[in-house]
């Protein structure tokens, strides 16, 4: 009785396969991990602004920026924390959904504000309202958001950039860096986690923890914080569609 032979691979043929395939994974491995970067980063883009939009329809209708929430809060999730200066986007307060603040990569979007802006309007420090002479158009009875008149304080906000100069010059309208969001990307490093705790940071990725100045610089392998800035005057002109006039 002839035994009939079944076919197999030889260690020949599998090292070759195994071969063939290790030198696909090589390029097929990097190209999806930066196809699912870019992917996160779009996401995170598209976030950013809309919390700032958010941010900025809460202006209009409370004449003041929420403050930060704490992520790790049980009693106000979501909720803002008045006595926070730096934590996540308040996304309860905002009337978002949770996942919105979060950037592409699900870690939560760090959120500082002005305290001078986050002051309810009858507190906050004000500028007299008093129209500059010569300019058409302006005069005593100014009506635009309160938030215009509120004056910079103690607790001014600043942002860098990789040389060390301010990314906002001051000048005619006085103005200020009204909130800080930043994603810390893919890595996650210096977000919070659920605890309410930084993750680890190292280099410059330590100055978007929360102590002014913040650091806007190009994204590199050891540096992935995506950060965005808005001044008081550009969230009103821009964003709320309520520009500030000039005062003295």
């Amino acid at each position: 009785m002839l035994k009939r032979r079944l076919a197999a691979f030889s260690l020949l043929e599998m090292a070759l396969v195994l071969s063939i395939m290790g030198v696909i994974s090589a390029y097929a491995i990097p190209a999806l991990l930066q196809a699912r970067a870019a992917t996160g980063w779009r996401e995170t883009d598209t976030k950013l602004e809309s919390a700032i939009y958010a941010l900025a329809g809460f202006v209009q209708v409370h004449q003041r920026l929420p403050s930060p929430a704490d992520p790790a809060s049980k009693d106000n999730p979501g909720g803002e924390d008045r006595s926070r200066t730096i934590g996540i986007l308040p996304y309860r307060t905002l009337g978002i959904q949770e996942s919105d603040a979060q950037d592409g990569f699900r870690h939560w979007i760090s959120y500082s504000a002005s305290q001078d802006l986050t002051a309810d309007a009858q507190n906050a420090p004000r500028k007299p309202v008093t129209a500059h002479r010569g300019l058409p158009g302006s005069n005593s009875q100014d009506s635009s958001n309160p938030i215009c008149h509120v004056r910079p304080h103690s607790s001014r906000l600043d942002v860098r950039n990789a040389q060390g100069q301010s990314m906002l010059a001051t000048g005619f309208f006085d103005d200020l860096i009204a909130f800080v969001l930043v994603s810390h990307g893919p890595s996650g490093a210096g977000s919070f986690d659920d605890a309410g705790q930084r993750r680890p940071a190292t280099g410059d990725k330590l100055q978007n923890l929360g102590v002014t100045p913040f650091l806007d610089r190009a994204i590199t392998q050891e540096y992935d914080d995506r950060v965005r800035w808005v001044s008081r005057n550009n969230l009103m002109a821009m964003y709320a569609k309520q520009p500030c006039k000039p005062l003295t």
